[in-house]
């Protein structure tokens, strides 16, 4: 690349995953599982899996990595990853305009950076390359048919289209559908209309290094979210009571009312009072926090459970510890021992 040459290699990323799944509970690549590393375990004709790891945030995490914990030579991998995520944006513009920091997912233009990445092309004036492809129209029937008209008539799917467009309540995607959930304002919801200002970003710290190895360099712009100190740690401390106490509450009824009472009493959330609206507030944030690790945390173990990830002897967590052994008992396939798939 560029006339260096770049040994790219498997096992850097899979390195990469067994820090990652080291990690017990936020990791820093949560989509990663054996699914997407364990060789015998990779799904083969599943677009998003290969998109998930040949992805910008993976190349940066690995680069970020590589002297202290990987191995040097796993820059290398992390160059190779951030240009197929590059090559693979720039073939899946839907926007005209700079989402994210994702500066090559945008329309094709006569001065787009898109020709950095493939040879010039004359007499392309604008071209938005996702939708050379089929995955809208699966999308769109996909939710049609999830409303119960298997096959529509003219005047059935006219009356599945208003319901989808009012509400949006029902997935765009075709259940085991091999593309991307589609977020073009076919299906727009009424709510999407609505825009939040958002705030120039905190000064960057030390604390940042992480979220500063995930920017997009190409962008000039700060795209990430900086979280001032304070909030880190309210966030970090809130993290580790709930996963240590949820295992052995997990089967409460309303838990999610119970850890909001006892994080309300045990720490201080004045961080998250706002002057600008009521004292419901501070709870309406609380509430999404919890919502969001308890989600977090049945998706691990929902994972374990069906084999998509595997856990390591230094688990602690009872309820993984179970999946895994229900999941060891009850799998028609073959359990492969080894240094991913530690029992």
């Amino acid at each position: 690349m560029n006339g260096t040459k770049r040994v790219a290699k498997w096992e850097h990323l899979q390195k990469l995953y067994n820090v990652n799944s080291s990690i017990p509970d936020a990791k820093m690549l949560p989509r990663l599982t054996d699914n997407h590393v364990v060789p015998e375990k990779i799904y083969k004709i599943k677009v998003r899996y290969a998109t998930q790891v040949f992805s910008q945030r993976v190349s940066a995490i690995m680069n970020f990595l590589a002297c202290n914990i990987i191995e040097p030579s796993a820059i290398d991998t992390a160059i190779i990853l951030l240009f197929c995520d590059k090559l693979f944006d720039s073939m899946n513009g839907s926007f005209s305009k700079v989402i994210e920091g994702k500066i090559y997912r945008t329309a094709v233009t006569k001065n787009s950076r898109h020709h950095e990445l493939w040879s010039d092309k004359k007499g392309i004036k604008s071209i938005l390359s996702r939708h050379l492809n089929q995955d809208p129209i699966e999308n769109l029937f996909g939710a049609v048919r999830s409303l119960g008209c298997e096959n529509p008539s003219s005047s059935s799917f006219i009356s599945a289209y208003k319901t989808l467009l009012l509400n949006n309540l029902i997935s765009s995607q075709s259940p085991g559908a091999n593309c991307e959930d589609f977020t073009e304002n076919t299906l727009v919801s009424y709510q999407n209309f609505f825009m939040s200002n958002q705030k120039p970003p905190t000064p960057v710290t030390r604390e940042h290094e992480l979220i500063t190895a995930r920017e997009y360099k190409a962008n000039k712009m700060m795209s990430l979210k900086y979280p001032v100190t304070e909030f880190r740690v309210l966030i970090h401390n809130i993290m580790v009571y709930i996963s240590g106490v949820l295992p052995s509450k997990c089967h409460f009824p309303e838990i999610g009312m119970i850890l909001l009472k006892e994080i309300m009493t045990n720490y201080d959330l004045t961080i998250l009072h706002c002057s600008n609206h009521d004292e419901l507030f501070t709870i309406k944030i609380a509430k999404s926090i919890i919502k969001l690790l308890i989600n977090h945390w049945c998706t691990n173990v929902n994972r374990v459970l069906h084999g998509k990830r595997s856990i390591t002897k230094e688990e602690s967590d009872p309820i993984k510890k179970l999946a895994h052994e229900w999941y060891t008992k009850h799998s028609k396939k073959k359990i492969i021992h080894g240094k991913y798939n530690q029992v």
